[in-house]
């Protein structure tokens, strides 16, 4: 597995924390990976957009988010009705 930790944008303005290609990039090595160089405490995601336009041509590389990076996209696309339900449930708002 090939891991890039070079900061290079997103499509959406955002920095992954890593990048990640090869063909042993599975689930399991991409979290030892993480677990061997930044050990407990944090959370990571990765997106798999399938609304990319059918003529773009894939990344070979899948990257690798921080968890708290990714929050407003998150929150954008499960609408403001379900982060206001979500808020209310917490008790943040009325």
């Amino acid at each position: 597995m090939k891991v890039n930790q070079e900061e290079k944008v997103d499509r959406y303005g955002i920095y992954p924390h890593i990048r990640v290609s090869g063909k042993d990039a599975n689930p399991q090595n991409i979290h030892e990976w993480l677990y061997s160089h930044y050990g407990t405490g944090y959370k990571f995601v990765m997106i798999f957009d399938c609304t990319a336009d059918e003529w773009e041509k894939p990344e070979k590389e899948y990257p690798v988010y921080h968890m708290d990076a990714i929050d407003e996209e998150i929150m954008e696309y499960i609408g403001t009705e379900r982060v206001k339900q979500w808020l209310k449930r917490k008790g943040v708002i009325q």
